[in-house]
């Protein structure tokens, strides 16, 4: 491997998760070398059209990747590609064994292992040392309990971790506050009718200053709405993901994150359309995924004016009425580089066509929108920095209105579905 492209992948795997600009460079020095990975590592970083993208990238690293991991370890190891990052599920005995028989490949990779005991672990662990000893290496353990905490510590490439047991946050204090290099923490969906501790969790976290993502899956019955306050110590997350708790007071949770750094919020269903009108004042926002969301008003749309650093938008799965009027402040977000509106089943051309006024647009995603059709191609023909738009599965756009907007802007890449299942081959 080239010592430039070395030094690259390796200030890659050490990035803040957010911090595309090691990867952009990356890219960059790809396409210099007529690397195809170069396009897809672009669109991976920007979340590009949902994963799509990914399972593209995915086969074109093992295609063109000259080292010991390739496509066919995938019959025992499922890979994925996330973000520019190679992602590999140990979950069984089999699947360890054969990582152990190879070596890492010098692409920044996360490794998530299936927890275990204690004895489990570090049986793992001793097998696969040569992957816990690679700088580009990191590890997920998904299923923590009742493991002991301090082989967390011993292995710095540790880095992520999702709760097992989520109704034990209360007992998680002690831990939580020792574990140094812990940087992503997922807490699973649990029983809805256990109370819990939030004060004492939040607590633990604010302590753990390393940690940057936090993915609270719910549901979540706090004894007290008001033990929500305690979110408000940790102020260091870049990302935070909150779904299945659109019964939880607002007023709590607005009040908690308003001050804090967040670069990238997830939230679903009927939150998404609650917390929508309060997001003006988080104008340090890079990502926003309101995901299913419903029964908007054009307020939701305009707060997100104010959203200056906002480059990719998720609206996938847009329901309830949908209009023109709705979608166009949209067009005057100034730094918006990426819509996915997959699934915005109530789409109609009318709204497209207020997208055409964006000055910033790059990559638009109209899959499974089946009331659009050839007029929003049309419209996007206008869109003066449009590169990228997907199309799969909308039965009005035809062939024709596709290969009218090849002609007319040369430069905007359609993705159809035939095109996807052609790379998957």
């Amino acid at each position: 491997m080239h010592l430039e492209q070395t030094g690259l992948l390796l200030a890659c795997a050490q990035a803040e998760e957010f911090d595309s600009t090691p990867w952009l460079i990356l890219a960059d020095w790809l396409e210099e070398h007529d690397d195809p990975r170069a396009e897809f590592l672009r669109l991976s970083r920007r979340g590009g059209f949902s994963g799509k993208i990914d399972q593209i990238a995915l086969r074109h690293w093992a295609k063109l990747h000259g080292e010991t991991l390739l496509a066919d370890s995938a019959e025992k190891i499922p890979l994925m590609f996330r973000r520019g990052w190679l992602m590999l599920q140990s979950w069984q005995y089999g699947s360890i064994e054969r990582l152990a028989t190879l070596k890492p490949s010098g692409w920044p990779t996360r490794v998530v292992v299936g927890s275990g005991s204690t004895e489990y672990l570090a049986g793992v662990f001793s097998r696969i040392r040569h992957w816990c000893d690679a700088p580009e290496v990191r590890f997920t353990i998904d299923g923590g309990t009742s493991l002991d905490w301090r082989l967390l510590n011993e292995i710095p490439a540790i880095d992520s971790l999702t709760l097992g047991n989520p109704s034990h946050l209360g007992s998680l204090r002690e831990p939580l506050r020792n574990l140094t290099g812990l940087r992503r923490l997922t807490v699973p969906p649990m029983d809805n009718r256990t109370p819990v501790s939030l004060n004492h969790f939040f607590g633990a976290l604010a302590e753990a200053d390393t940690l940057r993502e936090l993915r609270i899956l719910g549901p979540i019955t706090p004894t007290d709405p008001a033990q929500w306050r305690a979110m408000s110590a940790l102020r260091h997350l870049h990302l935070l993901e909150i779904r299945g708790m659109g019964y939880v007071d607002l007023a709590n949770i607005d009040a908690c994150i308003r001050g804090f750094s967040l670069r990238s919020l997830i939230v679903g269903r009927s939150f998404a359309a609650r917390i929508a009108p309060h997001l003006s004042g988080w104008t340090q926002l890079v990502e926003l995924e309101l995901q299913e969301m419903a029964n908007e008003s054009t307020t939701t749309f305009e707060s997100l004016i104010n959203l200056d650093c906002l480059e990719r938008l998720d609206l996938s799965i847009l329901s309830g009425s949908i209009t023109p009027a709705l979608f166009a402040p949209l067009a005057d977000v100034p730094r918006l580089r990426a819509i996915n509106l997959d699934h915005a089943r109530a789409l109609t051309d009318a709204c497209i066509a207020t997208l055409s006024e964006s000055q910033s647009l790059e990559e638009l995603d109209i899959s499974t929108c089946p009331r659009l059709s050839d007029r929003s191609l049309d419209a996007l023909a206008t869109m003066p920095t449009l590169r990228r738009v997907r199309v799969a599965h909308c039965p009005k756009i035809t062939p024709s209105g596709r290969m009218d907007l090849t002609r007319r802007r040369p430069d905007i890449r359609v993705i159809t579905a035939e095109d996807e299942d052609h790379v998957r081959m």
